[in-house]
């Protein structure tokens, strides 16, 4: 974190445009669930389940060895993050199994979320929230927030599926790479700066290093 740091405060006196790859924040029903829980802030309780499973072999690391904490949690925390316009102070983490990790966390606002890593073998991918009465979920393979669960998400799903198919259409998580290259080339030539940008890259960093100690300490919560 401290080299981060060192990083960020370098970027901060250049001229450089510098973006954290957080595509989710890209990801058109993401966005669409963002509005809702911004609109209907004061409504309580807030509850969070991220699950995020991937297959590291599929894809070409550009370096090392990683572990789901250090691979997926970034992307868990910076969505938490996004999606409830505010910060991460607490964690408490255990390994399930050697490539399956679950961090609870705690964000401002006595808002609470339950992350699932896992180097598994394909991706899936959910993000479903409990804001009062009502229910989202976001999945990979949808362009739905809604109805959270049930028999009709599932046939309004397939629908979708169908119809992407027949016109060849992208997922809306394929379209969020896009999206996201789109923004930072716009930045670029506007001399803007990106969002995410590097202060969000710490973040992640800072919830990253706490789940570790909490890992360390059997799990205990960790304040950030």
């Amino acid at each position: 974190l401290s080299e981060i740091e060192k990083q960020g405060i370098w970027l901060f006196d250049s001229t450089k445009t510098v973006m954290m790859a957080f595509n989710r924040r890209f990801w058109e029903p993401v966005c669409k669930m963002r509005t809702e829980l911004l609109a209907n802030r004061k409504v309580v309780p807030i509850l969070a389940k991220l699950a995020l499973e991937t297959n590291v072999k599929e894809w070409d690391a550009y370096s090392g060895d990683s572990n789901p904490l250090e691979d997926l949690g970034p992307h868990q925390f910076d969505l938490l993050r996004y999606l409830f316009n505010c910060e991460i102070v607490a964690v408490n983490a255990h390994w399930i199994t050697r490539s399956k990790i679950k961090v609870e966390v705690e964000l401002e606002d006595g808002i609470i979320a339950e992350c699932v890593a896992v180097h598994g073998s394909k991706y899936r991918e959910s993000v479903s929230i409990q804001h009062g009465h009502n229910q989202y979920q976001v999945c990979a393979d949808s362009e739905r927030i809604s109805p959270g669960k049930g028999v009709l998400r599932w046939i309004l799903d397939y629908y979708d599926r169908l119809r992407r198919l027949r016109q060849n259409d992208l997922t809306p998580m394929s379209l969020s790479y896009d999206r996201q290259l789109t923004h930072f080339i716009n930045c670029i030539r506007g001399g803007m700066e990106p969002n995410p940008g590097i202060s969000s890259g710490i973040a992640a960093v800072q919830a990253i290093e706490a789940a570790r100690k909490s890992i360390v300490l059997n799990g205990r919560k960790v304040l950030i």
